[in-house]
């Protein structure tokens, strides 16, 4: 069975193609894209079309992806401004995060289209699922260095922490995933 995993981004997208059979994975292979483009069409525009041909390539009988967060971080702009004059400075959306629901549906469309059993896994889920409880409120860095950490665990060769996180998403759905596991058993799909 080959379950696609991805770490969804348009600044960095983390693949991890993992070949498993007999309980255990064969074959792994982690790679990453970046969505080339002037305006957010045309990044998710791009996004979706690697996302086929990575798909075309693959063949994949499983997706998994870290599903978009329900609400959007923010940064805070320097010495700029604020909306009630003073030069605190103000609050801005990361404007990459708001693309991510986007970019989830065109997973969720190019699964639909192929006929690829697929689902979603919010980042604290998986994050306590492989390195537990706590581990879903970890600041970023921490929590990147323990994906890093766990592929090298399993000798997985990687290039960056969205490939890490990749493979990672897709160690949780073989480990947790219900739907998974019963296509693993040979009891559906």
């Amino acid at each position: 069975m080959i379950i696609l995993a991805l770490d969804p981004s348009v600044t960095q997208c983390g693949v991890a193609v993992i070949e498993h059979h007999r309980g255990k994975p064969d074959r792994v292979e982690c790679s990453s894209f970046t969505s080339a483009g002037a305006n957010a069409d045309e990044k998710c525009g791009a996004f979706g079309t690697t996302l086929r041909d990575i798909i075309d390539a693959t063949g994949p009988h499983y997706l998994v992806y870290e599903s978009a967060m329900r609400f959007i971080a923010g940064y805070k702009k320097a010495e700029k401004p604020d909306l009630a004059g003073g030069t605190g400075g103000f609050w801005t959306p990361n404007s990459d995060q708001m693309l991510l629901p986007e970019i989830q549906g065109h997973i969720r469309q190019a699964a639909i289209h192929y006929g690829i059993p697929h689902e979603g896994v919010p980042v604290r889920t998986w994050r306590a699922a492989l390195f537990g409880s706590g581990a879903g409120n970890w600041p970023r860095d921490k929590a990147k260095q323990a994906a890093r950490d766990y592929c090298k665990a399993f000798g997985v060769d990687f290039s960056n922490h969205n490939e890490a996180e990749a493979y990672c998403i897709g160690q949780w759905a073989i480990r947790c995933s219900q739907p998974l596991r019963l296509m693993l058993l040979g009891v559906a799909g």
